[in-house]
């Protein structure tokens, strides 16, 4: 082999090295990168889109993947706004990730995660509206007990237009 050849072939390895190696640590790094992003009240509204544009499955995925982010957020507690509105979220949607003092802990576990459960698990159907009535009945009572018409939190909005949409699919 002559030089230039050799050199050729260095440098051209050296340039996909240098493609590749970012490749490589996104893809291994990216739950972790993932997991660290803050939480916002528009994590709904992305869980909302993920439903509108994939469907169930990619809404379910999304969720799971929310999850592990409100996890990992609840516990951090160098951004306050992004762990209170993991909480936020945890109330309407994870609540066994709240911590077991929290009040509405077993509220959400009982009335929510069970209404929730079953729209995901039919969606679509007339059973599937059903409940979704009656979680949109039982988020109303808790968000407003004096029926005051205050209104509903950006949260408890977001979740209901989302099992809205997944009970009339």
């Amino acid at each position: 082999m002559n030089s230039s050849l050799l050199k050729e072939i260095k440098l051209t390895s050296f340039l996909v090295a240098l493609v590749l190696f970012p490749v490589l640590l996104t893809f291994l790094f990216q739950d972790h990168a993932t997991i660290n992003t803050p939480i916002s009240p528009d994590s709904l509204e992305q869980l909302s889109k993920e439903f509108r544009e994939g469907g169930v499955q990619q809404f379910l995925d999304a969720k799971h993947q929310l999850k592990r982010k409100v996890g990992h957020n609840l516990h951090n507690d160098k951004d306050k706004a992004s762990q209170l509105a993991a909480m936020n979220l945890a109330v309407y949607l994870f609540p066994e990730l709240l911590e077991d003092t929290h009040l509405e802990k077993d509220f959400a576990q009982q009335h929510f995660q069970p209404l929730q459960t079953k729209i995901e698990s039919a969606p679509g159907t007339e059973q599937a509206r059903q409940n979704f009535e009656e979680l949109r009945n039982v988020v109303w009572t808790y968000e407003n007990p004096k029926q005051d018409e205050q209104g509903l939190s950006d949260y408890a909005r977001q979740m209901l237009k989302i099992y809205g949409a997944l009970s009339w699919k």
